[in-house]
């Protein structure tokens, strides 16, 4: 390392604004011995590799994001592992610094795909630098979470050089960009690029800036100078959707003066709605992850048996899951045989039962379902003892059922027989899936116009169709009854496309 490098990226004994205290001796005298036990090589990434996974299983760190607190003291972090992305990048800088390996934290203002921020860490070895992030437990080359991140900053100790002067004073700019002690490092990533962004300069203030969809509105996370109409944008990475704002003079609450774009591999593509109208279907508003398409898969091979007997040796497959659903409120018509008092819900062999609500009906028009004990079943999965067999009949889509036992089960008794013509089953989902009773409002993005109302609709099944959308606009989907999860989208080929990597 040079000796600047060493200044930013061992030296340091702070990291932001937590209590001072004399941690460096401490996290030496513990984490040496650790590392020189662990390896004795000479490879930066080995060696970081090796401690982390020991500090990892070691500190039993609890995440949370509930807390909303200034940087924990070293020492009170590394006896104390709690908090959320932020604070595992803390105990990662104090422990890698204390022995020598250059580390530091890059963050994101506000992801593009997702809400909120995101902090990482990254070591500098001969080759340039190699992202971790301490809860997957390892230090690998070509490690990449996935997300989208569209601009990245650098948390820094000695105060870095602005593009930008004479914006301290200024209130309109946001605070974290107008901080002396973080850089612009999203060309280390995704390399250098400038674009010209076009804006309406008569809606404009000194700055432009780059803003991301984050619910209720933009969030700004980075800033230009503009003349002529335009706006140049430095270091963006491609196929993430932006759109160019103007502060309205409190540096937190912003406005749309230019219409919305993306970087593509051919250019700046514009999301400029035209005159032509279009029908959509609408299913979601917010990006499916790869977890919940993971939960939602797992209710496949899961199966509604129904008997007169308790211990159902005489039984009739009422219906089994065949596909991963394609919305969370799944309605089945069923026919079966006659009446029966017994219903079991029993998830495939090699899957544990994951299942959010299930509903009976005796007929194809019943909108009441008929009620049910439930009488036994499998136990919760071990350390999810909230997970119980009485959550898939609580109304509640976010709460579930999920077993400790692979091939699990539950058995219901409707208190005497009972025609079942139709069944609803619900699996373990984010309920951002359209909701049956819930009003939504559907938007359009018409640049310096800011978002356009194309009305309000209650959900009556599980998809919402509109026929007056403008072709090639962006749009949001608001849900006005309850959630906070929502994100931006484009149709195309009749299918919502929401950005979304991870």
């Amino acid at each position: 390392l040079s000796f600047d490098e060493f200044c930013e990226w061992i030296l340091p004994y702070r990291i932001g604004d937590e209590p001072l205290e004399n941690w460096r001796k401490f996290f030496y005298q513990k984490y040496s011995a650790v590392l020189d036990s662990l390896y004795k090589g000479n490879d930066m990434m080995v060696a970081a590799d090796s401690l982390i996974r020991f500090v990892k299983r070691e500190s039993g760190y609890v995440y949370s994001d509930e807390l909303s607190l200034p940087h924990l003291g070293a020492l009170f972090l590394q006896k104390n592992c709690v908090g959320y992305c932020r604070e595992s990048c803390d105990l990662s800088v104090y422990v890698l610094r204390s022995v020598g390996i250059p580390v530091a934290t890059d963050f994101i203002i506000s992801a593009p795909e997702a809400q909120g921020g995101h902090s990482w860490n990254v070591i500098k070895d001969g080759t340039g630098i190699i992202p971790f992030e301490y809860d997957e437990g390892k230090v690998t080359q070509g490690y990449d979470d996935k997300r989208l991140k569209g601009k990245i900053y650098r948390q820094c100790f000695g105060k870095q050089k602005k593009d930008i002067t004479g914006i301290m004073d200024k209130p309109e700019v946001p605070a974290v960009l107008k901080s002396p002690y973080i850089k612009d490092v999203t060309g280390e990533y995704f390399g250098e690029n400038s674009v010209e962004v076009e804006i309406d300069e008569t809606e404009c203030g000194q700055y432009a800036y780059l803003g991301v969809f984050s619910f209720p509105g933009w969030k700004a996370i980075d800033m230009a100078l503009h003349q002529n109409g335009k706006a140049s944008m430095k270091n963006i990475e491609p196929d993430v959707i932006y759109v160019p704002l103007a502060s309205n003079h409190n540096g937190s609450l912003f406005h749309t003066i230019g219409f919305p774009f993306w970087l593509t591999d051919k250019g700046l593509k514009y999301f400029q709605p035209e005159k032509e109208v279009e029908t959509v279907e609408l299913f979601r508003k917010y990006p499916l992850r790869k977890w919940t398409r993971f939960h939602i898969s797992e209710i496949i091979g899961s199966h509604l048996d129904v008997s007169n007997s308790l211990d159902f040796r005489q039984s009739e497959l009422l219906y089994m899951v065949a596909d991963t659903p394609r919305v969370n409120y799944n309605q089945v018509i069923c026919h079966p045989q006659k009446k029966y008092r017994y219903v079991r819900y029993q998830a495939a062999a090699d899957k544990p039962a994951r299942i959010a609500e299930l509903m009976l009906f005796r007929s194809e028009e019943d909108t009441v379902n008929l009620p049910f004990k439930i009488i036994n079943g499998s136990e919760p999965c071990k350390g999810n003892e909230k997970e119980v067999k009485e959550n898939i009949c609580d109304g509640n889509y976010l709460t579930y059922f999920l077993s400790d036992e692979k091939g699990g089960y539950v058995t219901l008794d409707l208190g005497k027989d009972e025609w079942i013509k139709k069944i609803v089953y619900v699996p373990r989902n984010d309920e951002n899936f359209i909701s049956m009773g819930h009003e939504y409002e559907l938007f359009y993005q018409n640049g310096p116009d800011g978002w356009v109302s194309l009305g309000r609709k209650t959900a009556t099944e599980p998809r919402l169709v509109y026929n007056n959308v403008p072709k090639n606009a962006l749009l949001w989907l608001h849900n006005l009854s309850a959630g906070k999860e929502e994100q931006v989208f484009y149709m195309q080929n009749g299918q919502q496309i929401f950005l979304n990597k991870w």
